[in-house]
C-alpha cells in the first residue's frame, strides 16, 4: 500500500508526541537496571521506523535522520532536566550524558545494519540478471532487473499514439507497451530502439487506475515524457471504465491525470529556471542570430533560449552535427517565442540530439518549466502552446502554485503485439 506524504507526516507526529509523553515520565524502579539498553533500542527501532518512511536507500536522507535524532534525544534530556527544577521536584528522569551517548549507539547500530542491508541489495540487483524470472508484486516500485528464460514467449500489446492533436499523422506519436511481465531494462531499451519513436512508455498496473510507467528514447531511459504520458492516459481511459489516473516514473513522482473540458488533463511538477550563458557555437549551430533571453532548467538538463519572432521558429534548420558538438552535459535546447496573434501565447521547438531523437515533434515535458516562464512574462496563468515543428501540436497549460496542469488530446493509431 502507497502511504501519502501527508500520512507519513501525520504518522511521524503521532510517534514524536508519544515518544515525548514516554521519555517525561520516571522510569519504574524494576527497569533501572536496563536503562541504557532500553534507550539504545528505542532509538535503533525510531532510525528504523523514520529510514522506512523516508529514506529508503538513499545515504543523505539517511544521515538526515541520524542527525535530527540524535539532536532530538539531547533535546529530551535538557527538557527532563528543566522540568525537574521548574516543579521543584524530580517527576521524571533527569539529564544525564551517558543517555545519549546510548541513544547515539543505538542510532550507530542501526547505521551499521542499514549500510550491510544497502550493500547487500546493491549487490542482489547486480546479480539478478543471472537468476531465473521471478513472480513480481505489482504494488511495488519495479527497481530490479528481471530476466526473459530462453524459449518463453511473452505477448506485449503495443499502440501507437499521436499526441497533443485530433488528426491522425500530426502531434508527437508514442508508443505504449503494457506487459503482463516485468521486462529487464536492457529489453525495454531494445523494444525503445525498434520502434523509433521519440518516447516508449511502458506500463506496469499496480490498481486499477494507478500504475509504473518509465519513458525510454532510442537511446536511454528518461524519468519524464508529456505526450508519452498522455498517449497512455488515452490508452487507459479508452480501454477501461476509470476517469482518473495516477503514474508513478521511476522517480516515484505521481503525475495525476483526469478528464476534463473534452481533452485529456496531466498535471505535473513545476521546476525553475535559471540564467546561463550560452556559447555562441549553440546558436550557429541552430541558425539563430540572438537570443532574447537564455537560462536552464536544471531538473530537465534543458537549456531554453527565447527568440525575437515566432515565424523565426518554423524556418529553423539546425545542423545538429554542430550541436552535439558545441555543448555537452544536456539533454536537449529549447527555443521559444512570444506568439504574433492572439490564437496562441507562446510558440516553441525542441531539439534533443544528445539524449533521443533529433526533434520531438510535440513537447509536454517541457512544460514544466516553460509554462511558468511565459506565464511571469504574460502575466497570467492559462497558456495556450504551438509547437511549430513539422507535424505541429497545440496544448493548453495552467500554472499552479506547485504544479503544471497540460491539457491536451490524442489520437490512436496503431493496435498491435509483440512477440519476444
Amino acid at each position: 500500500m502507497k502511504i501519502s506524504t501527508g500520512m507519513k507526516i501525520c504518522l511521524v507526529f503521532v510517534c514524536l508526541g508519544l515518544s515525548v509523553i514516554g521519555f517525561m515520565l520516571k522510569l519504574p524502579a524494576r527497569f533501572s537496571q536496563i536503562d541504557k539498553e532500553l534507550h539504545t533500542a528505542f532509538y535503533f527501532v525510531a532510525a528504523a521506523f523514520l529510514n522506512l518512511l523516508f529514506a529508503k536507500r538513499n545515504l543523505f536522507k539517511h544521515a538526515i535522520i541520524f542527525a535530527l535524532l540524535l539532536l532530538f534525544s539531547v533535546a529530551i534530556e535538557y527538557a527532563q532536566e528543566y522540568s525537574n527544577h521548574f516543579f521543584h521536584r524530580r517527576i521524571h528522569g533527569r539529564y544525564d550524558i551517558e543517555d545519549i551517548y546510548a541513544n547515539g549507539t543505538g542510532l550507530m547500530l542501526f547505521s551499521i545494519v542499514w549500510m550491510v542491508i544497502a550493500g547487500l541489495s546493491y549487490a542482489f540487483k547486480r546479480g539478478k540478471s543471472s537468476m531465473p524470472a521471478t513472480q513480481v508484486n505489482l504494488a511495488q516500485p519495479i527497481v530490479t532487473e528481471p530476466v526473459i528464460v530462453a524459449g518463453e514467449t511473452q505477448t506485449i500489446p503495443t499502440y501507437f499514439v499521436d499526441s497533443f492533436t485530433n488528426k491522425q499523422f500530426h502531434g508527437n506519436p508514442a508508443a505504449v507497451c503494457m506487459p503482463a511481465e516485468e521486462l529487464p531494462d536492457s529489453l525495454m531499451q531494445q523494444l525503445a530502439a525498434e520502434i523509433g519513436f521519440s518516447e516508449t512508455a511502458f506500463l506496469k498496473q499496480i490498481t486499477p487506475g494507478q500504475y509504473h510507467i518509465r519513458f525510454f528514447t532510442p537511446k536511454q531511459e528518461i524519468p519524464l515524457c508529456g505526450h508519452a504520458t498522455l498517449a497512455s492516459a488515452k490508452i487507459i481511459f479508452d480501454n477501461t471504465t476509470v476517469d482518473q489516473i495516477s503514474f508513478f516514473n521511476r522517480e516515484n513522482v505521481e503525475l495525476k491525470i483526469r478528464k476534463a473540458e473534452g481533452k485529456i488533463v496531466m498535471q505535473f511538477p513545476l521546476y525553475e529556471t535559471e540564467p546561463i550563458k550560452v556559447p555562441q557555437a549553440v546558436l550557429q549551430a541552430l541558425g539563430i542570430d540572438a537570443a532574447v533571453e537564455t537560462r536552464f532548467s536544471i531538473n530537465n538538463k534543458i537549456i531554453l533560449l527565447e527568440i525575437s519572432e515566432a515565424p523565426l521558429l518554423g524556418k529553423l534548420a539546425p545542423d545538429f552535427s554542430a550541436l552535439l558538438k558545441s555543448y555537452t552535459g544536456i539533454n536537449g535546447v529549447l527555443v521559444t517565442a512570444r506568439s504574433a496573434d492572439d490564437k496562441y501565447d507562446f510558440h516553441y521547438r525542441y531539439f534533443w540530439p544528445w539524449a533521443g531523437t533529433n526533434e520531438d515533434p510535440v513537447t509536454g515535458g517541457v512544460q514544466t518549466f516553460l509554462t511558468k516562464y511565459w506565464a511571469d512574462k504574460l502575466r497570467k496563468t492559462r497558456l495556450k502552446a504551438f509547437q511549430s515543428s513539422t507535424r505541429t501540436g497545440e496544448m493548453t497549460t495552467e500554472l499552479l502554485e506547485n504544479s503544471v496542469l497540460i491539457y491536451g488530446e490524442a489520437i490512436v493509431v496503431f493496435e498491435g503485439k509483440f512477440n519476444i
